[in-house]
């Protein structure tokens, strides 16, 4: 006589938790978190598309004034994220949360910074890691990114409002690219909280709450931003 046996349990991959569906709690939790993001993000490349327009038509005071406020709206976007990856790994240590994960991709990055952290999570995920560490591994590996990179966008966009270079089209070309890698940071944050709050059993979901709630300490690497001096 023929026993029927239960499937075995499969974790599922990180295309099917992009796509599937989450319980109305979970949902808000998704779309609360992730909205100032995309809203300080969204800012952020508005400003910059329109500082890097006027400096290629040659006006140059109101593009250097738009770089100044970028600095701003960067700042703004990254302590979110910040505050987004810092909450996952948090939970995800205290309680045991253990959910999907993919590595990254150094052909998504532009930028050394990027495509080198990318290639060195790449390599340990498949070489040396095991379920539960290429979730860490991977927070971490963006939450320096995105220190390193907006680092490097301070200092690049500081060239270019003191003049501290003869030619600052690479330093133009620089904040461009930098941009591009924290959206690719932003995009793999995103994808990463959806798996989150798939594996996430929901009489944990008041915990992750003020988890994300909880201030992130400013990386003391980062520049202040520049202002533009007062002619004489």
């Amino acid at each position: 006589m023929r026993q029927d046996k239960p499937p075995a349990t499969r974790r599922r991959s990180v295309k099917e938790d992009w796509i599937s569906w989450l319980p109305p709690e979970k949902l808000k939790m998704f779309q609360t978190v992730i909205h100032p993001c995309e809203t300080a993000y969204t800012m952020l490349s508005i400003t910059l598309n329109e500082a890097l327009t006027l400096q290629a038509q040659g006006n140059l005071v109101r593009a250097y004034l738009l770089i100044v406020n970028s600095q701003v709206l960067l700042d703004r976007m990254t302590d979110h994220l910040l505050a987004l990856l810092a909450g996952m790994n948090a939970h995800g240590r205290h309680f045991g949360t253990l959910s999907s994960v993919a590595a990254l991709n150094p052909e998504f990055y532009r930028s050394e910074t990027g495509q080198r952290a990318a290639s060195w999570n790449a390599l340990l995920s498949h070489v040396l890691l095991n379920d539960r560490s290429r979730l860490f591994h991977k927070l971490c590996a963006l939450t320096n990114i995105v220190e390193e990179l907006a680092g490097e966008y301070h200092e690049a966009a500081g060239r270019i409002i003191e003049a501290e270079v003869v030619e600052p089209k690479q330093s133009w070309e620089t904040v461009e690219i930098l941009h591009y890698d924290l959206n690719t940071c932003l995009r793999e944050s995103i994808v990463v909280l959806k798996s989150f709050l798939c594996a996430l059993p929901e009489r944990e979901l008041a915990a992750l709450r003020i988890e994300f709630a909880r201030p992130v300490p400013k990386p003391v690497r980062y520049a202040r931003p520049r202002v533009l001096r007062a002619s004489s």
